[in-house]
């Protein structure tokens, strides 16, 4: 299990030293192993390699990636649900974009989103603040709406 470990450290430091490729091949290197790995740290293991394909703008990868996750535990991720939210924003998803970016909202708050890019934040912003808010409402979400989201932005 240490090396399990070891190896998800050498995975983030990949991915703060922005050598996104090199971070898939050792996460996913990971996920072939036969050892047994916890929920959580393949949890973990599917985020950062959604992380690396997102920060490559492999957007169909990096959605796939962050389901992953979400399926695994981290749908109560705030984190984990605004990325897979950007994700399907940059894949032209919007009705899942929205649900899932007020979803983070309702998780961590608008201190989530303040440094991501402006599209986002302005994506959100027009959701709730749409005339067709009716077609908002009709969107099928698990997530109460926010009284104003991103309001004060």
């Amino acid at each position: 299990m240490q090396d399990i470990r070891r190896s998800v450290l050498e995975l983030r430091d990949k991915i703060e030293k922005c050598e996104y490729a090199e971070a898939i091949e050792t996460g996913t290197r990971l996920l072939m192993r036969k050892k047994k790995i916890s929920k959580g740290i393949l949890q973990e293991i599917k985020f950062l390699i959604g992380e690396s394909h997102y920060w490559l703008e492999d957007y169909e990868n990096a959605a796939r990636s962050f389901q992953e996750s979400y399926n695994l535990g981290g749908n109560a991720d705030g984190f984990i649900v605004m990325r897979l939210g950007e994700a399907k924003f940059y894949l032209q998803q919007e009705r899942d974009a929205a649900n899932l970016l007020m979803g983070a909202y309702m998780l961590r708050g608008k201190e989530l989103f303040q440094s991501e890019p402006q599209e986002i934040k302005k994506f959100m912003r027009l959701v709730k603040r749409s005339k067709s808010l009716d077609a908002f409402r009709n969107l099928k979400t698990d997530f109460t709406l926010a009284a104003d989201p991103l309001s004060t932005e």
